[in-house]
Parts: C-alpha cells; structure tokens; sequence
C-alpha cells in the first residue's frame, strides 16, 4: 500500500505519538500536523477525531494550553456528531485535564477554560454506560487533579484513591501510575510527606515497567518536591539532577515542572538569585506569553525569591497580580500561600499592619481548605503544618 495516503497518515500519527512520549512535542506536532491535512483531505471523520486528540496532547505537552484546548473542542464537537461514545468520554477527560494543577504550575492559563469538572461529571456518566472501566479509572485520576488545583482536598482524596483502586483492580498499569503520581502530589500539599514519596515510589516502579519516558520528568519533579517538604535537599537535588542538566530545554511540560522543583530547591539552599534566574526563563520562555499573562505558581515562586534579596516591593507586585488571576484561573490552592507571602513581604516594608491582615487571611483559607477533609490526622497535620509555614 506503498503511497496510500491514509497508511501515511497512519504512519505520521504513530510517529507522532512516539515523540510525544519521548518528550519532544515540538517533532510529535509536526508529524501530527502532517496527518491532520492529509485526513481532513480524505474526509475520514473517525481519523480526523484521533489526529484531533493527538495534536492536543502533543500541544499540551509542549506547554500550550491555548493551542491544546482547540483541538478538543473541534474533536469533542466531532464525536457528538458521529455517536462515538468512547471516543467522546476520553476528549472530555482529556481537555478537563488541561486545566489541572499539573500545567497549571508553570503555564499560562488558557483565556477560555473548559468547564472541567462538567466535562468529567459527564465523562464518568459515559464511563459506565459503555462498561468502560480503564477510562474511569483514568477519568477519576483527571477529577482528583482538578479538585486539587481547586482546593477541594477531600474530593480529590477520594478521586484519586477511586481511580487507583480500580486501576489496581483491574491490573492496569499506566492508570495506576496516574492514580499514584494524583495521590502523592496531594499529600505533598497536605504536608503529608511519607504518604507521598510511597505514592511516587510506587508510580516510579511502575513507570519503569511501562519504560514511560513521559511520566519520569513529572515523578522526578513530584518527589523532589515531596523531598522539599521534609528539607532533604540533598535527596531532592539527586531526584532532579537525575532528569535535568544545565542544557535541558524548557520546551516540554515534564522539564517545565523539574525546572520549577530546581527553582525551589535554589531558595532552600539560599539560592535566590539562581530562583530568579530559572523562574525568569520559565516565564520567557511559555508559549503565548503576553505582557499580561500570569502563571500564578512561578509569580508566587520569584515573588518569595525577590524577598529573599530584600526586593519586597517588587514582590509585593507579583503576588497582587498572583492574587488577581487566581480568580480567573481558579487555582485556590495557592490562595493562602499567596496571603502568606504578601504579609511577609508587607512585613518587610514596615506595613505591619497590613501584613498582619494578609497573615490572617492566610489563616482562615488554611482552614477553608482544611474542612474539605474528613475528619482526623490528615486534616489535622495540614492545619498545623500550613499555620507553622505561615509564621507567628
């Protein structure tokens, strides 16, 4: 079938697909772009939905959301036409997962968000009217993400505990270590750090099984931050160290995230000027960066550097702009760390008073977070661990 051009196509997306797990989207895109005319050209409506969903991963992992979310749309659009059950459920997970706390860390939020949690509420619906139990496992690992970035630390618990007990159940591999890699970087947030290094262990084990090149950057920046929170920085420096070199690029999204756990890992070692250098690069260098564009997560991270050099003012700046698109993105996990940052940033001005308000704040979101957890040690150890963060 030697110049059959759907057997090109075939090809180009295979191809596409390879690099995409490599982690060289920038080629993955070329090839599924490629395929993308030579399908629409043939006017097969179910090849252009998987090219359509291909080229939103690889845009995605090449740390676009605004170019990812459109191909969705288009492909989502396409499956309601044609009745494709199956192929609708896993667009409506994965455009919810654009919008998750994984690129939401060091990307620029896309100007129109998809309804994530209606896409997955209808996701899941599908799920079981088809008997689909691996996307359900896989949309429950979405909905966790999507419940962290929110705040929501009790439903995202349960998601993620959901998805991975259905994973292990049914003996899928991939799904557990999305299910795992969920679960330890929500018990990383609740200062939980025991909890979540065995989560990363377990995803990492896996991950080596599955020889996915795609998840051992977001492992590597899981644990390094996990190790952060128990000031190992010697273990969280060998966890980096082991993806990184000064010449990885900050073109993808798993290097993205390893380049963010360095950044925080400089401002442990005292480092800040080394935190401004690489949280600076990670801004220049995000797609359909805009003068003004914010990425909550690396303005919170340069604000706490610029304190660090005694620049308070102009980090009282970032985290106002921080505090302003946390509302249009709705990344309310990071609201009390923001309120805590400001108030010592305030502090060092002279402002005390002002600071004292932010420092309250912080306080109650604390616990406004706090109560989406059940009842017991886990709720408990984050209220303390948060408030001890926060300071006097």
């Amino acid at each position: 079938q030697a110049g059959d051009p759907a057997v090109l196509a075939d090809s180009l997306n295979w191809m596409g697909n390879w690099y995409a797990n490599a982690e060289q989207p920038s080629t993955a895109i070329r090839h599924h772009t490629k395929a993308l005319e030579i399908v629409e050209r043939l006017g097969n409506q179910r090849d252009l939905v998987n090219t359509l969903d291909l080229l939103g991963v690889a845009h995605l992992l090449g740390a676009d959301l605004s170019a990812s979310i459109p191909y969705y749309d288009r492909s989502i659009a396409l499956c309601q036409e044609l009745n494709d059950r199956p192929r609708l459920l896993t667009g409506l997970i994965a455009r919810a997962a654009t919008v998750s706390v994984l690129p939401m860390l060091t990307l620029v939020p896309p100007e129109h968000p998809p309804d994530a949690l209606g896409d997955l509420e209808r996701a899941l619906t599908l799920t079981r009217d088809i008997g689909s139990v691996a996307d359900e496992a896989w949309g429950y690992w979405a909905l966790a993400l999507v419940h962290l970035v929110q705040g929501e630390y009790g439903p995202s618990l349960d998601a993620g505990s959901c998805g991975l007990s259905i994973a292990q159940a049914i003996g899928h591999r991939e799904y557990s270590v999305t299910n795992h890699f969920s679960l330890a970087l929500l018990h990383a947030e609740l200062f939980s750090p025991e909890q979540a290094l065995a989560h990363g262990e377990a995803a990492q084990e896996l991950a080596d099984v599955l020889r996915s090149q795609l998840w051992f950057h977001n492992i590597a920046a899981a644990q390094a931050g996990t190790y952060l929170i128990r000031d190992d920085q010697e273990a969280a420096q060998s966890c980096l160290e082991a993806v990184l070199s000064p010449n990885t690029p900050m073109d993808a999204l798993g290097n993205r995230l390893c380049w963010a756990r360095r950044a925080e890992l400089a401002l442990a070692q005292e480092d800040p000027m080394m935190t401004l250098d690489i949280t600076e690069r990670l801004i220049a260098s995000a797609p359909v960066m805009a003068p003004d564009s914010v990425i909550t997560f690396l303005w919170k991270l340069k604000a706490e550097a610029l304190t660090a050099t005694g620049r308070a003012g102009e980090a009282e700046s970032l985290l106002r702009a921080a505090l302003e698109n946390v509302g249009k993105s709705g990344e309310r996990y990071l609201l009390w760390r923001l309120h805590s940052g400001l108030g010592q940033a305030l502090d060092a001005e002279g402002r005390g008073r002002e600071a004292a308000n932010h420092v309250t704040e912080a306080r109650r979101l604390v616990e406004e977070l706090a109560d989406t957890l059940p009842k017991g040690e886990l709720r408990s150890n984050f209220s303390k661990q948060a408030n001890r963060m926060i300071g006097p």
